[in-house]
């Protein structure tokens, strides 16, 4: 079992051919219709041995977490990531009580034992309290954004470059606090890495940088603070799906505030689920959910 106070890089299994997108899709279907009962995780097609992580947990059921003391969820809206050629998909999930980030992980179809079946359930879940949750508001900006496939397809951008402009984004915030690069702040020169898009929206819990306008900006800051050292570490276990018909990525990563050193007392351990949209080559949105932990001596 993996240890509950870090978790390794997640990596997908080995592949030679790609998942069926349909297969796929219906997982992710099958996850979300089963948020809406009191029994999450009884998904059709689950591998057996099967993983659940919650907010970089190791978990034994989709009922021993966070989501034991909000199912059945009422789903407002979700975004959807289908990546065939990692055999893996991403799904945010919007209700009246939470706000969800969840990727799942499939065999390859060429495994021996249950192909393409989902092993891997891997959620970062924000309910009230965590950093600027806000589901009604959340909700009401989310609905205004266009996350629909992208046409003609030699429009869409390829899947490193979709790749890199979202770590090229991630690296940025790991620089510093975020201040703003159009200030010239001491993280200009990374900020200036990124692609860029005018406009672009970024939504950071329930926190929004733009009104509708053609000047929205991403290079804005809109609040979210730091342990006062000027350092955010962006560094530990990046997990990415990649869905080039839409333009995005999902990515999955932990980090902390407050010190370098895992077990440090008193460290934020931090858990982000982040979701990018390019278009034309440039980032058109960004979403972002943060759940905080604190270590103390004897917990983790």
């Amino acid at each position: 079992m993996i240890p509950k106070r870090f978790i390794p890089f997640l990596l997908p299994t080995a592949t030679t051919a790609t998942c069926s997108r349909g297969t796929l899709a219906q997982a992710a279907q099958d996850y979300v219709s089963s948020l809406s009962t009191t029994t999450p995780g009884q998904i059709p097609n689950l591998a057996d041995p099967f993983s659940y992580l919650e907010n970089h947990n190791t978990l034994e059921t989709l009922t021993s977490g966070r989501l034991a003391n909000i199912v059945p969820l009422h789903v407002e809206h979700t975004i959807a990531l289908l990546d065939e050629q990692d055999c893996s998909s991403y799904v945010e999930v919007v209700s009246s009580n939470s706000v969800i980030g969840t990727q799942t992980r499939h065999h390859s179809p060429e495994a021996q034992d249950d192909p393409e079946k989902m092993y891997l359930i891997d959620s970062i879940v924000s309910t009230a309290g965590d950093v600027g949750f806000d589901a009604s508001k959340r909700l009401g900006y989310v609905k205004t954004e266009n996350w629909g496939v992208i046409l003609p397809e030699t429009a869409r951008d390829k899947r490193e470059v979709i790749m890199d402009a979202a770590d090229a984004y991630l690296n940025w915030w790991s620089n510093s606090t975020g201040a703003s690069v159009e200030a010239g702040g001491p993280n200009a020169g990374a900020g200036n890495l990124v692609p860029w898009g005018k406009p672009c929206n970024r939504l950071e819990g329930s926190r929004y940088t733009g009104n509708g306008t053609a000047d929205d900006s991403c290079t804005i800051q809109v609040g979210i603070d730091d342990d006062g050292s000027g350092r955010r570490v962006v560094r530990r276990n990046r997990r990415y799906v990649i869905d080039e018909t839409v333009g995005a990525a999902s990515v999955l990563w932990s980090g902390n505030l407050g010190g370098p050193d895992d077990n440090t007392p008193g460290r934020i351990r931090e858990s982000y689920s982040h979701l990018f949209r390019l278009e034309a080559g440039k980032l058109r949105y960004v979403h972002s959910i943060t759940v905080r932990s604190v270590y103390n001596v004897t917990s983790g």
